[in-house]
């Protein structure tokens, strides 16, 4: 079950975009400090997502989605439906992952209980399937024929699975992440986060997280239009000012690389960036067209460099 995540996050970094439709907010724990949703039917089925699985597809995806599906029994593209992850603690590998789709149970099994680690348990009426991969627990559970619930450790795995059966607090009870629930018409990616700020691990050149107290990002499209929508509450009005300048800068730079990146100065100009209190704004809305452009020219240099 591992992999059923691995392939997708594979697919959605390729892709850059994903779409996530309204989260069940009653199957994320309360005491979450992070949160990610998204929906792959919306992503298949809009503009961008055409535009990027036909041009994956060129690449020879189709031929390793058919090879996947012949291991695994589902195809990652038409029988996965979403995937909604969160966690209370910012650490790699960390947390709780929701997978809803059509799976081909038995095959699954097959894999799992092949694994010379594999052991079954127990709990509150659930089977859970524990095995080891590469030194690192994991456990995971079918919380229906078309869902599965995977975590890193017992604990995790157990607190999933009492959110879902409504014997714990889910994320309607989380005040902070409040603004999470309202995405806009469209989204197709949701992600929320709090305490940023707070975290030790956090890159000293992301600044700008250093100074956010909570994160909200939404990712979408409506006829044709991709959007961006980002807010970030900083933890005082100083640092929503400070939050401001920085993504001013970053905004005035992306405008200048017009002779070297003409997509880029073009995405930049059209960023929307406005200051509400500790609330600091970004908007961006390009056609679909526009936007797949730009990953790809992205997704060359990259190559050239490397």
């Amino acid at each position: 079950m591992k992999k059923i995540a691995l392939s997708m996050a594979v697919l959605l970094c390729l892709s850059g975009i994903t779409y996530a439709g309204p989260i069940q907010v009653e199957n994320v724990s309360s005491d979450a400090k992070w949160v990610a949703h998204v929906d792959i039917e919306r992503f298949i089925s809009s503009k961008i997502g055409t535009l990027i699985l036909e041009e994956l597809q060129a690449r020879g995806l189709e031929r390793k989605f058919a090879a996947f599906r012949e291991v695994f029994g589902f195809y990652p593209s038409k029988d996965l439906r979403s995937i909604t992850l969160y966690g209370d603690e910012y650490r790699p590998h960390k947390g709780v992952v929701i997978v809803k789709g059509t799976f081909n149970k038995e095959k699954l099994l097959i894999l799992i209980r092949a694994n010379d680690t594999y052991q079954e348990q127990t709990y509150k009426g659930r089977t859970i399937h524990k095995w080891i991969d590469k030194n690192k627990e994991h456990y995971g559970s079918f919380y229906k024929d078309d869902m599965i619930v995977v975590a890193d450790n017992e604990a995790n795995i157990h607190k999933g699975l009492d959110v879902m059966d409504g014997n714990s607090g889910n994320l309607a009870d989380n005040a902070e992440l409040s603004d999470f629930q309202l995405a806009p018409a469209g989204t197709f990616l949701l992600a929320g986060a709090k305490g940023i700020g707070e975290q030790t691990a956090v890159p000293p050149k992301a600044m700008i997280l250093k100074m956010a107290d909570r994160l909200i990002l939404a990712v979408g499209e409506v006829e044709g239009n991709d959007y961006i929508r980002v807010v970030l509450k900083a933890r005082d009005e100083t640092a929503a000012n400070q939050i401001q300048q920085i993504l001013q800068g970053i905004i005035a730079f992306g405008t200048m690389m017009g002779e070297q990146n003409p997509q880029l100065a073009e995405l930049a100009q059209a960023v929307q960036l406005t200051l509400n209190g500790t609330r600091v704004k970004l908007k961006l809305t390009q056609p679909a067209e526009k936007i797949f452009d730009f990953l790809k020219v992205m997704h060359a240099k990259k190559q050239q460099k490397k």
